[in-house]
């Protein structure tokens, strides 16, 4: 499974978040960081998050002939109303599409005396970071459309409890580029060590374009 580059970012980033602006050990200036409601407006005060109730975690799942689905939210985004009203309704979307193509699929292939395969569709949302005001989900999903194997997807979605709705990553910083320079060398470290874990041996050439430190915009 390819690993995601722009995904090992996030948790960095929040934690970059919740410091503020400084310096660092080496004495140089780090960026400043602040919310995205303070970002929109700096003199309005920030409105006060509704608490939230714990809930379940979520889980929805349907295998048979025509499709394996199977779609789930971690507790901390099903105890958030708005945005588990926004997962399911992707999902409820997702599975409807994903079963129209498999019909029309299934009527081509049986014409032609072909095999038919169930369509497939996994997401699994994870938390990973929680400042209190801002919830960081990333999804690893599958997709298989009854070729000859399916593809995986990464997606990262940043809630903003206080405005609930959706961040995009820029709109976290003052200055993104200053901020994403702070935690470079913690994220190529981390990369390094995912890379050498996977592979098991030697990680060969530093400079090589598959040992290299790749961008965060890089797909």
């Amino acid at each position: 499974m390819r690993i995601a580059y722009p995904l090992l970012a996030l948790p960095l980033a929040l934690a970059a978040c919740q410091g503020g602006g400084g310096t660092d050990a080496t004495g140089n200036e780090t960026a400043n960081v602040q919310s995205p409601a303070a970002a929109q407006n700096d003199a309005a005060p920030a409105p006060t998050p509704t608490p939230t109730v714990k809930a379940e975690p979520i889980r929805l799942k349907q295998e048979d002939a025509s499709i394996d689905f199977d779609y789930s939210i971690p507790s901390e985004a099903a105890s958030i109303p708005a945005l588990r009203d926004q997962l399911l309704n992707r999902a409820k979307l997702a599975k409807a599409e994903m079963l129209k193509d498999q019909a029309e699929y299934a009527k081509d292939m049986k014409a032609h005396d072909y095999p038919v395969h169930a369509y497939g569709f996994n997401t699994d949302w994870k938390t990973v970071a929680d400042t209190g005001q801002l919830l960081v989900l990333v999804a690893e999903g599958y997709r298989y459309t009854g070729g000859a194997h399916g593809s995986d997807f990464y997606e990262p979605l940043i809630w903003d409890r206080q405005t609930s709705g959706r961040v995009a990553f820029g709109d976290l910083f003052t200055d993104k580029d200053k901020a994403l320079a702070t935690i470079r060398k913690p994220f190529c470290d981390t990369l390094d060590k995912m890379r050498l874990k996977r592979r098991g041996g030697p990680m060969g050439e530093p400079g090589d374009y598959f040992n290299r430190c790749p961008d965060f915009g890089d797909a």
